[in-house]
């Protein structure tokens, strides 16, 4: 700045000079005019090669003027430019740490969101295993109290009389007329048939009579959905 100042008073001390010697050089050029001498031609030369050097120093100025208020220009576009640059580096990752901040919550509240949801599967998934499991564990148990035999303990999913005493069905557990499980497994005219008689014929008792077991369940549940 203090360049600029020097360079500028310097300017207008030179524009001073040059007017002033304008002056004197219309006065001299009067005179030339007035009295032809050559006193005052030489005088005349020798002024003409000072204006001229003049000249040449004030054109340097001005370029010198030129070059440094360019290279000023430049250097404040370049600082503007760089804070400009700054600023949005700051600004983006401002925004970017916001947007960052943003997604990592959102990507904790899916994966919350989704544990709940896979808890809730599994506890429902566990809840109907041991619901399924209280049913069948309920349904072998009619099904053993219903095709048990109340004489000795087999089991016989068919048959009017039971193929290992002999006794006839009403002699089943007490709750075969009352537990029926579902109409596609009827037990027959002979659950409500009276008890068998001394003339009626029976079957042979076996030799080894069947305990209940799941095999015989398994029958069992054959045995009905086929009838």
């Amino acid at each position: 700045m203090k360049k600029y100042q020097t360079i500028a008073r310097a300017h207008e001390k030179l524009k001073e000079a040059l007017q002033y010697r304008r002056q004197v050089h219309q006065g001299l050029e009067k005179l030339f005019s007035t009295f032809h001498l050559v006193v005052l031609r030489g005088a005349q030369f020798r002024w003409y090669d000072q204006v001229q050097k003049e000249k040449m120093i004030h054109g340097a100025a001005t370029k010198l003027q030129r070059v440094y208020r360019a290279h000023q220009l430049r250097a404040r576009f370049v600082q503007i430019r760089e804070s400009c640059l700054m600023v949005q580096r700051v600004i983006r990752a401002y925004l970017a740490r916001g947007r960052y901040a943003e997604l990592r919550r959102r990507k904790f509240q899916e994966l919350s969101i989704h544990q709940r949801h896979a808890a809730a599967t599994t506890i429902q998934r566990y809840a109907r295993g041991y619901q399924i499991r209280l049913w069948f564990r309920d349904v072998l148990f009619k099904l053993r109290e219903r095709f048990r035999c109340a004489n000795c303990g087999a089991i016989e999913p068919g048959g009017a009389y039971c193929k290992y005493c002999g006794r006839h069905r009403t002699t089943f557990g007490p709750l075969s007329n009352v537990l029926q499980l579902h109409e596609k497994w009827p037990l027959g005219r002979s659950v409500f048939s009276s008890p068998a008689g001394p003339d009626e014929p029976s079957l042979r008792k076996p030799k080894v009579p069947l305990r209940a077991s799941s095999n015989n369940v398994r029958s069992a549940f054959k045995c009905a959905a086929t009838s």
